[in-house]
């Protein structure tokens, strides 16, 4: 019964003319989630280089949870699982699958030499996915095939 009229002063208090003026409910549609993910990416840019395995997968977790696509991506990315990266953008809204041709151009263009297993991986990847590409830029898809399997173009 307490926690009752406990409740009902609560709400009595937030209907207070006082309090509206100098509280300001922030609800979801107020905030700026796209403005969020950016600066969270940010501030992980910094501390990337010294977050380990597990705190990489927990991140990516509540990323996951959030909703943050791009946060998920730069987190794969340190992970280098490409591949995962990919499906994110894919499986994105039309405004965000796009971007993945600027981010494979920008993948291959700093690709890691030492590790060439990797970009192997991604390739096969690329390969696999390469209709939906066309679906998303034939003109795009054309450049990527260019730049990373020109050795395919001869099949």
């Amino acid at each position: 019964m307490d926690e009752f009229i406990e409740y009902q002063n609560l709400k009595a208090t937030a209907k207070s003319p006082a309090l509206k003026k100098k509280y300001t409910y922030v609800g979801p549609a107020d905030l700026d989630l796209k403005q969020i993910e950016s600066d969270i990416l940010q501030i992980l840019h910094i501390y990337m280089p010294r977050i380990d395995e597990a705190e990489l997968d927990e991140l990516i977790s509540c990323a996951t949870e959030l909703k943050f696509h791009q946060i998920r991506i730069s987190l794969y990315e340190q992970k280098q699982e490409f591949d995962k990266c990919v499906d994110i953008y894919l499986n994105s809204c039309q405004e965000k699958n796009k971007e993945i041709f600027n981010w494979l151009n920008r993948l291959y263009q700093k690709r890691d030499t030492k590790k060439p297993k990797r970009i192997e991986v991604l390739k096969e990847k690329v390969k696999r996915i390469i209709e939906d590409l066309v679906l998303l830029s034939s003109e795009k898809t054309g450049y990527i095939i260019d730049q990373w399997l020109p050795d395919e173009q001869k099949d």
